[in-house]
């Protein structure tokens, strides 16, 4: 009987090897042939585990600073100047890429342009971008415009002291406060 177990074993044994090494045949045929999944497993993989590494010790808002850079500044500083029940205009991926014609380009890196990025760091606001303008029952309920490299300041019909180049302004007036 330890005859007949010893033969399952090995059979059930070299199975595994047999099926291992096909799996890792097939896993390094793919990484090294395809651009996207080496890039994902040679750059990305290995970065991602020197920085948590690195970042061990940072609080959750400076590991977050330090991955997104200025995205998530240009999100924190919209969080902190809306209250909660805001609804918030959002500018579009177009937007964070423009160079403004009285500044400097900010150096956005891409990751929190468009609304879902923006909705997870947000939320309970609302978020209404350029493409539903018109379409959502929240384009008309607009409480705020969320101003990245000087674009969308005709939203609000007052007088700026400054023409900004990152703020957040209220659409109504009487909620704005001068520098």
């Amino acid at each position: 009987m330890s005859a007949r177990v010893s033969v399952r074993v090995r059979k059930w044994a070299l199975r595994n090897v047999v099926a291992a090494i096909l799996g890792l045949a097939v896993f390094n045929g793919v990484v090294n042939f395809n651009r996207s999944y080496h890039w994902l497993w040679f750059t990305f993989t290995k970065t991602n585990l020197a920085d948590i590494k690195a970042d061990r010790q940072l609080s959750l808002d400076d590991r977050m600073e330090h991955r997104l850079g200025v995205d998530y500044d240009f999100v924190q500083t919209v969080k902190g100047m809306t209250p909660e029940n805001a609804v918030v205009f959002y500018p579009s991926h177009d937007d964070f890429l423009a160079t403004p014609s009285h500044g400097k380009k900010m150096p956005f890196r891409g990751t929190i342009v468009d609304k879902i990025a923006a909705i997870r760091f947000l939320y309970p606001r609302r978020v209404v971008t350029t493409e539903e303008l018109g379409l959502t029952p929240y384009a008309e309920k607009i409480t705020h415009i969320a101003i990245v490299n000087g674009l969308h300041r005709d939203m609000v019909d007052y007088p700026c002291d400054t023409m900004p180049i990152i703020d957040v302004l209220p659409v109504n007036a009487e909620d704005y406060v001068p520098y």
